[in-house]
């Protein structure tokens, strides 16, 4: 078991551990927060967003991506739509980044 500290767990310090390892990519399946911190420190360059017909009917729910403060520049950021899928009654949606 590898062991890290507390203050090595950040996006870019998990990512070059990785790398390091030989994992050329990486999926998230965390929840707002994480998304918000790799988002945040500019490591996202697809984004997958799956919409399903249900509603759940309590307020103040989290979206996909939430933290503490708005993200500076991400409406400039040349997001792009490149594959949508309908399967059964969910909606399929992925976004790439295009890098300038």
């Amino acid at each position: 078991m590898l062991l890290v500290a507390p203050e090595e767990l950040t996006p870019s310090r998990v990512l070059k551990r990785l790398s390091d390892a030989g994992m050329g990519q990486v999926l998230l399946e965390g929840g707002p927060t994480l998304n918000y911190a790799f988002f945040a420190a500019d490591l996202v360059d697809r984004f997958y967003l799956t919409l399903v017909p249900y509603v759940i009917g309590q307020a103040g729910l989290p979206g996909p991506v939430q933290g503490s403060a708005a993200l500076s520049g991400f409406d400039r950021v040349g997001w792009e739509l490149v594959r949508h899928e309908a399967i059964g009654s969910e909606v399929f949606l992925e976004y790439s980044r295009r890098r300038q």
